[in-house]
């Protein structure tokens, strides 16, 4: 398979996505708030989310975002998120290059690569940094190899050195000389030195640090069986997974190696969350990937069937409730007046997305209402069983089967 029909074939499954997907998964609202927030103050070693300081993931994801929402606008996710589309197709050709073209056809049409494909989330920047790395690695070109993990720290911690120097020692034969290994180490060690360094001068920062890693060793607010990946590796690869064919054949060592470290570290932390299992996806459709159908590969098959997967999915982004809501904010926006906004039924970071201003999060229509001050507003998405507030009148309002939403100016 050719790079350009690889190419083709994720524009065409992701960009529906891209373009019409609203942004409301946490992971994504975050990158993009605090891009923007960088953008207005001018401080790019500071993230801040929603009035406070975001120093728990380092700053590459808000950094890739950033100048996307500088050209396009700052409520417009598309213009966010084009840096990490172009980030998920190199994803693709660096496993093409690593691997196989079957290998990279597989991780593309995997869930991990629907799902997340097409948002401005750290994870795909994170993998990018873990494929250069490997493909580096491959051709003993220690600087290179040391510069995909800096990219990786940078994009969302030390996860990838941890599982990728084990997978370099185990899987790497003839090992390299000492001077790749030297080369290889510098680098990421470099790139997180200046990001340390930076926390550790910052005491809100030091805390900041000390929380994420209590969280995500210790106390994690999304715990799991240390088998949670085995059963969630294979969901992550459908519905690639059902296009393969029963066939024998030796495992290379280091996708095996890459693997077997991903899973013993992943299963070891606390903290189990389904995206975190992007870094498993490539070395399994490495080993996967001659068992794929040969019929799948074939422009006639695979360019419509992306096309169709690709609408079919996006449309169904914007017609869910999320993008319902994210178009009720949209029309919304510019009759708010410039008081406090009391908001009801969904996650505060939306409103701040859309709207583009903070705002007060309450779980009760009724209290909203209550302490609201004259010239404020109350907004209330939320589902009918829980709409607990009077039925003042109402400026403007509109109700479907699954929700209501309500936009109450208090004079």
């Amino acid at each position: 398979m050719s790079p350009r029909l690889l190419a083709a074939a994720a524009l065409l499954l992701l960009l529906p996505a891209f373009f019409l997907r609203p942004p409301s998964r946490q992971q994504e609202l975050r990158v993009l708030i605090s891009a923007r927030g960088m953008l207005e103050d001018g401080n790019w070693l500071h993230p801040r989310f929603q009035d406070q300081s975001r120093f728990r993931k380092p700053p590459l994801a808000y950094w890739m975002a950033a100048p996307g929402l500088a050209l396009g606008g700052e409520r417009a996710a598309w213009a966010g998120r084009l840096l990490f589309l172009l980030c998920s197709i190199a994803c693709l050709e660096l496993l093409r290059r690593s691997a196989s073209p079957e290998a990279a056809l597989l991780f593309l049409l995997s869930l991990g690569m629907l799902r997340y494909g097409a948002g401005a989330e750290s994870d795909f920047p994170q993998l990018l940094g873990a494929l250069f790395c490997i493909h580096a690695a491959q051709r003993k070109q220690g600087w290179l190899c040391g510069f995909g993990l800096a990219w990786a720290v940078l994009a969302k911690g030390p996860a990838v050195p941890a599982i990728l120097l084990p997978t370099l020692l185990l899987g790497l034969r003839p090992l390299p000389p000492w001077s790749f290994w030297l080369k290889l180490i510098t680098v990421p060690l470099g790139a997180a030195a200046f990001w340390l360094l930076r926390l550790f001068a910052d005491p809100v920062a030091r805390e900041a640090l000390q929380r994420e890693l209590s969280a995500t060793i210790v106390d994690s607010a999304h715990p799991g069986s240390p088998a949670y990946y085995l059963y969630t590796l294979p969901l992550m690869l459908l519905p690639g997974l059902l296009l393969l064919r029963p066939r024998k054949q030796p495992f290379p060592r280091l996708p095996l190696a890459w693997l077997g470290s991903g899973m013993l570290l992943l299963s070891l932390i606390s903290s189990k969350q389904q995206h975190y299992s992007l870094l498993l996806i490539p070395p399994a459709c490495w080993l996967l990937a001659p068992m794929l159908r040969p019929w799948v590969q074939k422009a006639q098959i695979l360019l419509p069937s992306c096309l169709i997967l690709g609408l079919g999915l996006g449309l169904g982004e914007a017609l869910s409730t999320e993008g319902k809501d994210a178009a009720f904010l949209r029309r919304l926006h510019p009759q708010l007046p410039p008081n406090t906004l009391h908001v009801v039924g969904i996650n505060s970071a939306i409103f701040d997305f859309h709207l583009g201003r903070h705002v007060h999060n309450i779980d009760s229509a009724q209290r909203a209402l209550q302490r609201a001050q004259p010239g404020d507003a109350v907004i209330v998405l939320q589902k009918p069983k829980y709409f607990d507030a009077p039925e003042p009148s109402a400026e403007q309002s509109a109700d479907d089967a699954e929700r209501i939403r309500r936009f109450y100016p208090s004079f």
